[in-house]
């Protein structure tokens, strides 16, 4: 694919998800990944970010950001994606994932899958297999 793969890191009082480095791991299929750390005092989830194979990381810290809000995280992540036009961003299956993937699809007028549970990398693009009819 290319380069421009983002995976945003869901984080909670300091600590990442678990569902946060499947995401990134699953982004790590298709190429090099940039992971997107927000929040306050997230230095040492930016360093683990590396450890899960992140190629990069984005970190906006601030005292902001400290309190999960989807508005401002919303906003932030919009204007990083409207600057650097990233071809694809995986979020974790949490419920501020699912929260801000929707927010991000309407503002930046694209689609989003949900609940993809493997990717195939093809000539013709990437096939995503998700779940229907409850599993």
């Amino acid at each position: 694919m290319s380069d421009k793969i983002w995976v945003f890191i869901d984080q909670f009082k300091g600590a990442a998800l678990p569902a946060s480095w499947e995401a990134l791991g699953a982004g790590k299929t298709l190429g090099e990944v940039t992971a997107l750390v927000l929040g306050a005092g997230v230095d040492g989830i930016a360093q683990e970010a590396f450890h899960y194979g992140a190629d990069h990381v984005i970190v906006a810290d601030s005292d902001l950001l400290a309190d999960y809000r989807p508005e401002p995280y919303a906003g932030l992540l919009s204007k990083l994606a409207a600057d650097s036009s990233p071809d694809v961003i995986f979020f974790p299956t949490t419920t501020r994932g699912r929260e801000l993937a929707a927010m991000l699809a309407v503002d930046l007028n694209t689609g989003v899958l949900v609940d993809v549970t493997a990717l195939e990398q093809t000539d013709d693009g990437i096939i995503a297999t998700r779940p229907i009819y409850a599993g």
